[in-house]
């Protein structure tokens, strides 16, 4: 899971607000990742396009947050992905009201937080639902280049119904129901002089008898239990998961390898830079089979 440390609207984005408060449609045409760093002199602000594009995602859905925002989302799979990479840059990209140009819109990039995406064929097969909340001030009027062939997703059918304005009766008489059960996340117990990412939060659930595990912890050292799961969260056996290798200006950050034991107790192991780890930290984001 990327952090996006670095993130904002861009100068033409900020010239798009201008022109659409006098009424002037916004129309967001695509969401792209890449996986380039940004050079000393760039911010957010100054990009007019990716440092190194690797795919563009068709915008799904386009919801206005009722507070100057809206959320514009795209649907991700590795599924057809031919070579793995590290997931860096997002990008939202609109047309000019006055020239119909596509422009870069908003910026974020990870740095040396992003999440590695592995290829087709791997073991690990990635999903996601890609969300940009980004600013349209006093805009009256946005809209999105909709990939109308995508069908509703899992989080579409909740958020129908989610919506009290959908179906009440309903929603009504399973609320009452005295076995619902709702699936929610819990912070991970990490152990003392070990911390979580303020953007990336450690945290575990289990839904269908699988046990996913996110976040992005500092301070771990290799071969020592840095958390523990509770009973219902453990795997049968041991298990192992492979964290990516990153770099940064103080050299490489070796891949390491996650090792999940049946009492619960979670450890990295492998080649590990202890300073880069101590400043960058690592990746956990991984998800296991558990006794129903």
């Amino acid at each position: 899971m990327s952090a996006f440390v670095a993130h904002d609207l861009t100068i033409n984005g900020l010239r798009m607000i201008a022109d659409a408060a006098s009424g002037k449609l916004i129309e967001y045409t695509r969401i792209a990742l890449g996986d380039g760093y940004m050079h000393q002199a760039q911010t957010p602000q100054t990009m007019t396009g990716l440092v190194n594009e690797v795919l563009t995602l068709q915008p799904s859905k386009i919801k206005s947050n009722g507070d100057g925002t809206v959320t514009v989302s795209a649907y991700f799979t590795n599924t057809a992905l031919l070579v793995g990479f590290f997931y860096r840059e997002i990008g939202l990209f609109a047309k000019h009201p006055d020239t119909g140009e596509e422009q870069l819109y908003c910026y974020g990039n990870a740095a040396d937080f992003a999440e590695w995406i592995p290829p087709s064929g791997s073991s690990t097969t990635v999903e996601k639902i890609v969300d940009i909340v980004t600013v349209i001030g006093t805009a009256v009027a946005v809209t999105a280049n909709i990939n109308m062939a995508l069908g509703a997703t899992l989080r579409d059918i909740d958020d129908h119904n989610g919506d009290p304005d959908s179906h009440p009766y309903l929603l009504e008489a399973l609320a009452n129901k005295a076995n619902k059960t709702l699936v929610q996340w819990y912070t991970l117990p990490i152990s003392s002089g070990v911390t979580s990412h303020v953007d990336a939060n450690a945290h575990y659930r289990k839904e269908n008898n699988i046990v996913f595990v996110e976040g992005w912890v500092y301070g771990a050292i290799a071969g020592s239990t840095f958390a523990v799961l509770p009973e219902g969260f453990r795997p049968i056996q041991s298990i192992n998961k492979v964290t990516p290798a990153g770099t940064s200006e103080l050299g490489t950050f070796n891949a390491v390898r996650i090792n999940v034991k049946p009492n619960g107790e979670i450890l990295f192991h492998g080649a590990v830079v202890q300073s880069l780890f101590d400043t960058y930290g690592a990746s956990i984001d991984f998800s296991f089979s558990v006794a129903p």
